[in-house]
């Protein structure tokens, strides 16, 4: 407790820090292990989501459908840390929620695959767009910032933020992992952070616990998917991922309205876009 007794802004405390939890994941035959700080959370809430260590990756009956048919998905765990300063102040300065997310990206071309990494790059941009103007409800957004490929262990994640248009009025934002499992799957590691005192040097805690998180994620393919990826490999001139990208300047609708679940509509409907949906190319 001598820490809690010594934190602020500039050093916090982080219950459970220096005492994470091993998890290992078996993604049908894909393994995946990594290491995260306890469950926390101020109000005293559990975990809102049971493990799913050994999910199969292939059940279609398991994922949750896409009202927009792009991207159905399934939570396989869902865990909050919170950040705490000054001992007289009981309440969190910020806090991230990591959720580790399977996701089936629905209606791909026919020979493309998330296993590239150039395809896989349009496939996370296209993700971005429809986390961003196509579900304008939220405000106004910026993304990929902070652009960054992390080459921890034998895979590498890609990683990116969804960050706020005024920063100013930033309260919360949004961290992404990207890494491919097969031709139409990947794994999405999703950093929901708030920041209760908007001060940019909470945003540095942040980032850093999701840093050093990324750091710890060991994916390791099954023989079949790595011989798909030698395959592909062979028939694609650059085999790499894009280094550095600016944020996309995408304008978002301004004629939108929600939909009606009972005339089969989605929950957002775009009357007329300002910046049309990526295509994607093969």
């Amino acid at each position: 407790m001598l820490k809690r007794l010594f934190s602020s802004t500039k050093r916090p405390y982080i219950p459970g820090i220096n005492k994470p939890e091993t998890f290992s994941m078996d993604l049908s035959g894909n393994s995946l292990s990594f290491l995260l700080p306890p469950h926390h959370n101020f109000h005293g809430f559990e975990e809102r989501v049971k493990h799913v260590l050994t999910p199969n990756i292939y059940d279609s009956n398991a994922y949750h459908d896409d009202p927009y048919g792009l991207f159905s998905h399934r939570v396989l765990l869902s865990r909050r840390m919170e950040f705490f300063g000054v001992p007289w102040d009981t309440q969190p300065i910020g806090s991230i929620t990591t959720g580790i997310i399977l996701y089936r990206a629905d209606g791909l071309p026919e020979g493309m695959s998330c296993l590239n990494p150039q395809q896989f790059e349009q496939i996370i941009t296209r993700f971005l767009f429809q986390h961003g103007p196509e579900n304008p409800q939220y405000g106004v957004r910026v993304a990929p910032v902070n652009w960054k490929i992390y080459k921890t262990h034998e895979t590498p994640w890609i990683y990116c933020e969804e960050r706020d248009k005024n920063p100013v009025d930033e309260v919360a934002w949004h961290g992404f992992a990207f890494a491919p499992l097969d031709d139409s799957l990947f794994v999405l590691v999703e950093f929901s952070c708030l920041n209760s005192d908007r001060k940019e040097i909470i945003n540095e805690h942040l980032r850093a616990m999701m840093n050093r998180i990324i750091s710890t994620f060991d994916l390791k393919y099954r023989p079949e998917i790595q011989a798909k990826i030698l395959r592909l490999q062979s028939k694609t001139e650059r085999w790499a991922y894009t280094e550095q990208r600016d944020p996309e300047d995408w304008v978002y609708p301004w004629a939108w309205y929600r939909g009606s679940r009972e005339h089969g509509q989605p929950p957002i409907v775009i009357k007329e876009w300002e910046t049309h949906p990526p295509e994607y190319k093969i």
